[in-house]
């Protein structure tokens, strides 16, 4: 019927939801539909008829329905009307229903207007920021398509207008004109942030803050590409190349920072301006090879090009190539170092090339207007008022909010962290679809939070799942740009904040949510601190393995604009804007991208390869996708009933369940009865149980492994078990005695010897060794191995897999060597490239083998055969390696 739909799954009554809307005081009459004005667009639509003309008070109306209701029952839009289409039969006409665009259409003329000059002023404002045309002083700043960037452009703006200070907390407390102008009239005006102003004197330049981080970092990593910033647009029409050039070198004459070098003087940085506006505007033609293979090749010098090194020391830092696939078809790369440019000043840049293009194709001149500041300007305010007090008021904040032992975030990987950090990186990319993202947005205007802070909480919530810690810090950037003088300058204006939220009492979504919205906006009031100047402020405990205070980033990407040159019809890829030249680069454990493109969210995550492999970061952002639809369907629920993924839990298992996923010392705790205490163990156990128990709770995994839903190494070895076998594993377990855990597997045989010497120890079709004779082999080769020289650490083992190959495995551990098995049945250079890569400094083998083992030794290494070997020494001592010591190298 009508009145019974589907939506995202859920089979909806809609006389329900009318129901609770009649029963507001000032409704008489309500209608519900399901609308879809776009495809794959589904979204409930209220309209309501007042009760002899009372004022409806949206808000208040969907703060009724949300305490009754399911949140997939609420509609995303209440319109009001003066009455309800009706048939012939006087019956509710549900097809007659305008749309609600409609609606707002004809009520703009119907808008509170403002009515006093604040408030005028700030629709002014707000027009500017907005671009748009009619705005009522109700009407809510983010509901019209704000964000937090816009919010603090509207807020510099409001600065310079009213000479008070406004937080951008206040935004969101008070997110209507009428709000603000209350807010603005209420406080003391006075200017808190100087004006910068253009300096005469060019004779002694000064780096920002943000400039000086990556001057340093490119000190320590010269000829890296991690800080390249390249953008590829295509340009499919006929192109006039005479002004696209002159395009370029209008826009490096104009902003100074372009053409800006930084050599060294003593050590330090010392920023110079060159006087030329010259571009090198590389022409690349294809249209000599064959249609097919002209993509291909773009591709690769796309590449190519976005991961060469700049020189800041001699320059240029922008670099334009175009690459020419047909007459009308064009691929335009530009690619910058961060020192001098960021992700919004791309859009910028690419705002004044659509202009002047434009006009200089027209044989027009430059309709820009000319820059208040240069970047340079910028730097000397930012050091200047950072000298002040400013500076350690937010260091306060930041002390308080940082103090003490910071968390590291402990993330199941799938190999052991390096000691020394390292940042080599991939990345993985999840397109959500159309409907997916709208119900997300939707999310956000229902609590009042920007896609930043939904999609911050979700990923937090992800890595609370993930790791089973309620204490999370993640880095994310800030386009810090708190002055109008500096809304169009292109340059560096990031700075990292440290979001750090306690998810602790298994919160709601919703309630998470308001926690990570309250992190965000006292993070965005303290802003101005620059990254370096903390950590020197914080002074956090130095390990080489992380990155300091955060482990993790998280980046969004609000590209509003509009891009195009006149005349063509330009795509501009943002794949190639996020992280082209950064997918071989990971400054972090994970970096987490996300951004709207073509009205479906784009989710990336660059991911260390030392840490990770690809297949967990596939699964994780699978689960994050789960979590986002399960958070959307029901932000109520509390984050660990939240769904990571999709799982198959035959109720059986249910029971098995039980006490696992809570804590991880409940995980912990369920060892204990069968384990002796013993630290090695114990952290062992702890590490790896623990990181699984806070999936484990969902029941097996999907498809690549059932048992657990974590990406794990070294605990679980078998193939899928279901729940109830991994509750048999606690029958399986021997009980080990402290002393015994803490010895070597040599000393652990030798004692086997001692007590059964006339065991069998081996049988097979060509051995039959006792303990005592597999004993006694397995020394002679340990005292020849212990007569190498201490220079040799680890030692190749070619046998086929019989009795030999176990002596030759305990002759190594007890001389303390670490062994390399060797498979006669691989190719040699597979078996030579395995030597050199182990630096393995001697070859065991037997007879069966001697030939190819030769061959193998003929590189250098010392060749030895365990049948031949002539009587050693029994006064040689054999060491006593301890149990941390490396035992096998496996390939």
């Amino acid at each position: 019927t009508d009145t019974q739909i589907k939506l995202r799954g859920f089979r909806i009554e809609l006389g329900e939801i009318e129901a609770v809307l009649t029963a507001s005081r000032n409704v008489a009459q309500a209608v519900v539909i399901m609308r879809e004005d776009q495809p794959g667009d589904q979204r409930l639509i209220a309209y309501v008829v007042s009760k002899n003309g009372a004022r409806i008070e949206a808000r208040e109306l969907r703060r009724q329905i949300e305490k009754k209701l399911p949140d997939h029952m609420v509609p995303s839009t209440i319109l009001e009307l003066d009455r309800l289409p009706l048939t012939h039969n006087a019956k509710i006409n549900r097809k007659a229903l305008p749309a609600p665009a409609e609606i707002h259409n004809h009520l703009t003329e119907t808008l509170v207007q403002p009515h006093n000059d604040t408030q005028k002023s700030i629709a002014r404002i707000w027009r500017e920021v907005l671009k748009l045309e009619a705005i009522g002083i109700h009407e809510n700043f983010f509901e019209l398509g704000g964000n937090s960037l816009l919010a603090g452009s509207m807020l510099a703006r409001l600065r310079d207008s009213f000479e008070v200070d406004l937080p951008i907390r206040a935004v969101f407390a008070a997110p209507t004109i009428a709000g603000l102008a209350r807010e603005i009239d209420a406080r003391e005006h006075a200017r808190v942030i100087p004006a910068a102003t253009r300096s005469k004197s060019r004779a002694r330049r000064r780096l920002s803050f943000p400039q000086e981080r990556l001057w340093f970092l490119d000190q320590l990593n010269p000829g890296s590409a991690a800080f390249n910033i390249p953008l590829a647009a295509r340009l499919t029409a006929p192109l006039d190349l005479a002004a696209l050039k002159r395009s370029v070198e209008e826009i490096v004459r104009r902003h100074e920072v372009l053409r800006t070098i930084f050599p060294a003087r003593n050590g330090e940085p010392t920023p110079m301006v060159s006087s030329t506006t010259e571009v090198d505007l590389a022409l690349i033609d294809l249209t000599a090879f064959p249609e097919a293979e002209r993509e291909t090749r773009a591709r690769a010098i796309v590449n190519d090009e976005t991961l060469r090194p700049f020189d800041l020391a001699n320059g240029p830092l922008l670099r334009t190539t175009l690459v020419r696939l047909a007459e009308a078809d064009h691929i335009f790369l530009i690619t910058m170092h961060h020192i001098a440019s960021d992700g919004w000043s791309m859009v910028l840049f690419f705002n004044e090339l659509s202009r002047l293009y434009e006009a200089f194709s027209r044989g027009k001149p430059s309709p820009l207007a000319a820059l208040p500041i240069q970047y340079a300007d910028y730097a000397a305010w930012q050091r200047d008022w950072l000298a002040g007090e400013v500076t350690q008021k937010q260091i306060s904040y930041w002390k308080e909010k940082l103090g003490g032992e910071l968390p590291a975030l402990d993330l199941p990987t799938d190999r052991p962290r390096p000691n020394l950090q390292t940042f080599n990186g991939a990345r993985k990319w999840l397109v959500l679809t159309e409907a997916q993202t709208e119900a997300l947005n939707e999310l956000c205007r229902r609590e009042g939070a920007t896609l930043f802070m939904s999609l911050l909480a979700a990923f937090k919530v992800l890595l609370n799942r993930y790791t089973g810690q309620e204490d999370i810090i993640v880095g994310a950037p800030i386009g810090a740009r708190p002055l109008t003088e500096i809304e169009n300058l292109i340059g560096f204006f990031l700075n990292n904040l440290a979001l750090r939220t306690d998810l602790s009492g298994n919160p709601t979504f919703r309630d998470a949510l308001a926690r990570v919205r309250q992190t965000a906006l006292e993070a965005f009031a303290n802003q101005d601190v620059p990254f370096e100047k903390l950590i020197e402020e914080l002074r956090p405990t130095r390990d080489l393995s992380r990155t300091p205070i955060f482990q993790v980033y998280f980046n969004l990407f609000n590209f509003t604009e509009e891009l195009s040159l006149p005349g063509t019809n330009e795509s501009i890829s943002f794949v190639d804007a996020w992280s082209q030249s950064a997918e071989n680069f990971s400054k972090f454990d994970l970096t987490f991208y996300a951004g709207i493109d073509e009205r479906k969210l784009k989710l990336a995550m660059v991911y260390n390869v030392d840490l990770f492999d690809e297949a967990s970061i596939v699964r994780m952002l699978a689960h994050f996708e789960s979590l986002l639809d399960s958070i959307v369907a029901n932000p109520g629920k509390a984050i660990s009933d939240l769904t990571l993924g999709k799982f198959v839990v035959g109720s059986h298992s249910h029971p098995a369940l039980a006490g696992y996923g809570r804590k991880p010392t409940h995980a912990e705790n369920r060892f204990n009865g069968f384990v002796a205490p013993s630290k090695p163990l114990k952290r062992l156990i702890n590490g790896q149980w623990s990181s699984s128990a806070p999936q484990l709770r969902q029941g097996v995994n999907e498809k690549e492994s059932q048992y657990p839903d974590a990406p794990t190494n070294t605990w679980h070895t078998a193939d899928a078990q279901t729940v109830r076998q991994a509750e048999a594993y606690r029958t399986d377990f021997v009980r080990f005695e402290r002393s015994e855990i803490e010895q070597s597997i040599a000393s652990r045989f030798e004692q086997q010897v001692r007590k059964h010497p006339a065991n069998t120890a081996i049988r097979s079709k060509r051995y039959d060794w006792s303990y005592a004779e597999l004993d006694g082999i397995a020394d002679r080769i340990g005292r020849s191995l212990a007569c190498l020289s201490p220079e040799i650490e680890s030692v190749a083992l070619l046998f086929e897999h019989d009795a030999p190959m176990i002596a030759a495995m305990l002759g190594a551990l007890k001389a303390g060597k670490t062994y390399v098995p060797l498979d006669p049945s691989y190719p040699p250079e597979r078996l030579s490239w395995i030597l050199e890569h182990a630096q393995a400094g001697a070859l065991l083998t037997n007879d069966r083998n001697l030939i190819a083992a030769q061959r193998l030794a003929a590189s250098g290494v010392r060749l030895i055969n365990i049948d031949r070997l002539s009587a050693v020494d029994r006064e040689i001592d054999l060491p006593a390696p301890g149990s941390d010591r490396l035992a096998y190298i496996l390939y």
